[in-house]
């Protein structure tokens, strides 16, 4: 049974369909005919000795969002080909890449691993182009000994514990290719070939004792930036009748005419667009035939497998040799699995498939962002927060701190569990996410860029580069960036100070520049959101809750949630029910604030209004809350979280309505009362939601 998490690409009848996840059901892209999906051999083509075979239009499975999860070798050896890590190292298969067909992209930091190199005598042959010379670019090699790279440069080389020959032909970036290398053990002899002609040649080399495979990386590492179609692996020194019918066959599949586009514009597998306020967005479909001959190109889109909007734009060449053509299409946000496919027709019997992207939808989207609590994730290993996973919850690219950002440019599944990994969200922030799509029904994505341990000064803006992605600020502005969503969001989270709770004054001037770079490269933000910190993981840092408290009152647009009252606190993070309880609190507050949600009732955090003698015995305090509507709850105990500035004890309380009345030990001189919370779990004073009160510090007693 396939899981429908991914989904297998596969040799069977002659048409390729949209499968229900985001990817690619089963379909015949290939030549020959087979039994269980696997390919036979071709008319013409050389099988003796061949001991592996993958192919970018057989046997490819990819997660839902077409990364490669594994790459089957179709000789039916059983050498798969797997990826190693998470999405951030996952290649990516395209339906339309060289020749009109498919192939795997890496992007400079993927790599696919697996066995089936022979050790002895061997020939390698890919079909491939690199798009980044730059780049070290292993195409095909192993784990320890043997390689077939670029080093950085345009000249191919072979490689077996260390280079033993380099082609003097260069390649082209963005060119697709044939190399060829050879070697025979009893003769010492490696050759190079690249399209067809022989290129380079050595005696007296070593052999290879490395069985392994990796494609687009050798020793896990030393990535290429570039696309791979296929792959075969023979065990032994191919002769030139074998090679002469390998280049044909190999010309015959992936060389075919076919057009050529270079795009400006187009939507990204799974990519989620943020919704206008007419519950709409555009996605736009740009760029250029290169190659001539086209005559018209069309954008087709289908709404939930069905029929949605075409069209159809006659292609008119410039001076530059290129057509250019444009579509602007408007999508309704909602659950809706939206599939694109443009097609351009140059005179062949049918138009011919340049791209096919499949599950783009339009939603709302969020930032979440801060230290650990805003991170979030399974701290306590329970294994219980991707639960609420799910096809309309996404994310796009990894909270990554090692360098992978500008790599992972893909769009999943949220991710609560993990954290600096690919698609990672934190446990509350997919909770919450759950809650919005379940009440509201509509997609929602989610971008985190917390970072444990932080203070508010890690968190800023290099003003010279603000994409410097060695900064948590740029790291997340080219994610955001990336996702086309930095102009649109209109909703962060945050949840940070435990670093900075010693220097209340600091942490504001850090957040009001914060405040001001928000502005500048997230204009749409109409709301930002404040976890106050919770006693005790900073000290206490009883002045800084008051000054994140003020927050609510010096910006009009600035929600403040309390920590007080939420459950599984271990003294400085929380266990699986804590971040749950605070991601549906903080739902509600979305679902007010950008659905019109009418569920209002006590969903803020208590605040304090003033504090006020009940009488001239001074041995009771009235604490009023700001709203008139709100219902307070004391829970005994909840007593020993207030301070008194003359030190008399507060010994009960109690509440009606939204004033809370507090009993103490006796007559008191104090002139100011603190309400500090405590770490871990116990008694509070909240209102009727079960939503913790605000702490405050030293606020007058009139």
């Amino acid at each position: 049974m396939v899981s429908p998490w991914f989904v297998a690409i596969t040799v069977a009848t002659a048409i390729t369909t949209a499968g229900p996840w985001c990817g690619v059901a089963t379909g015949q892209v290939g030549a020959g005919s087979g039994s269980g999906g696997l390919l036979t051999v071709g008319e013409g083509e050389p099988s003796a000795g061949r001991v592996a075979w993958w192919r970018a239009d057989a046997e490819v499975e990819t997660e839902w969002n077409h990364l490669v999860s594994h790459w089957r070798d179709v000789t039916g050896r059983g050498n798969r080909l797997f990826s190693t890590g998470s999405g951030e190292s996952m290649p990516e298969w395209l339906p339309v890449a060289i020749g009109g067909k498919p192939a795997i992209r890496f992007d400079g930091n993927d790599w696919l691993a697996g066995g089936g190199m022979p050790t002895g005598s061997y020939s390698k042959a890919v079909v491939a182009r690199i798009d980044d010379l730059a780049a070290v670019n292993n195409v095909v090699s192993g784990s320890t000994v043997h390689a077939l790279w670029f080093a950085g440069t345009a000249h191919a080389r072979i490689f077996h514990g260390g280079d033993v020959l380099q082609s003097p032909a260069a390649i082209q970036a963005g060119v697709p290719f044939i190399l060829v290398a050879t070697y025979d053990a009893a003769a010492g002899r490696a050759s190079l070939y690249l399209d067809r002609q022989l290129v380079a040649r050595a005696t007296r080399v070593i052999g290879n004792s490395d069985a392994s495979v990796q494609i687009g990386a050798f020793a896990g590492g030393n990535f290429m930036s570039g696309l791979v179609a296929e792959v075969a692996l023979f065990d032994h020194e191919l002769d030139p009748g074998e090679l002469a019918l390998l280049h044909d066959d190999l010309e015959r599949r992936w060389f075919a005419p076919a057009p050529v586009v270079e795009w400006a514009s187009l939507p990204r597998p799974c990519q989620l667009l943020q919704r206008d306020d007419q519950e709409q967005a555009v996605a736009t479909v740009r760029g250029f035939v290169m190659s001539p001959g086209g005559r018209s190109v069309t954008l087709e889109v289908d709404r939930d497998g069905l029929p949605f909007w075409q069209r159809t734009d006659t292609l008119k060449y410039g001076s530059t040799g290129r057509a250019s053509f444009r579509f602007d299409v408007t999508l309704d946000a909602g659950m809706h699995s939206h599939r694109l496919r443009v097609h351009v027709d140059d005179g062949g019997p049918l138009p011919r498939l340049v791209a096919d992207v499949p599950e783009v939808t339009v939603g709302e989207v969020y930032i979440v962002n801060g230290q650990s609590n805003a991170q979030a994730s399974d701290y306590w290993g329970e294994g219980l927060a991707n639960q609420s996973q799910d096809r309309w919850i996404r994310s796009f690219g990894t909270a990554s701190i090692f360098g992978a950002t500008e790599y992972d440019r893909h769009w999943d599944r949220a991710e609560g569990e993990g954290w600096w990994s690919h698609g990672a969200v934190g446990q509350w922030a997919l909770r919450m996410a759950e809650v919005l799509r379940q009440r509201e029904q509509m997609p929602i994505a989610i971008v985190n860029g917390a970072v444990g341990g932080t203070s508010i000064w890690s968190h800023q803006r290099n003003d010279a580069w603000p994409r410097d992605t060695t900064t948590i600020y740029g790291r997340l502005l080219l994610r955001m960036e990336e996702a086309e969503l930095a102009a649109k969001v209109r909703g962060l989270l945050w949840y940070q100070g435990e670093s900075d709770a010693s220097n209340p004054g600091s942490w504001l001037t850090g957040w009001n520049e914060l405040r001001a770079d928000w502005a500048i490269d997230y204009p749409a933000i109409e709301f930002v959101y404040v976890v106050q910190i919770r006693n005790d993981c900073g000290s206490g840092g009883h002045d800084l809750m008051e000054t994140q408290r003020d927050l609510i009152a010096s910006s009009g647009d600035t929600r403040v949630m309390a920590s007080t009252a939420v459950p599984g606190h271990d003294g400085c993070h929380y266990f699986y029910a804590g971040y749950r309880d605070l991601g549906e609190k903080l739902a509600r507050l979305l679902r007010r604030d950008f659905f019109g949600s009418t569920d209002t009732q006590d969903i803020d955090a208590p605040n304090l209004q003033k504090a006020a003698w009940t009488d001239a015995t001074r041995t009771k305090i009235d604490l009023t809350f700001r709203d008139p509507q709100g219902q307070m709850v004391f829970e005994a105990g909840a007593e020993v979280d207030f301070v008194l500035s003359d030190g008399t004890a507060v010994v009960s309380g109690s509440a009606s309505g939204n004033v809370v009345t507090l009993t103490l030990a006796g007559a008191s001189t104090a002139k100011r009362v603190s309400y500090r919370g405590h770490p871990f779990d116990g008694p509070w004073l909240r209102n009727a939601r079960g939503v913790g009160a605000l702490c405050f510090e030293r606020q007058t007693i009139r």
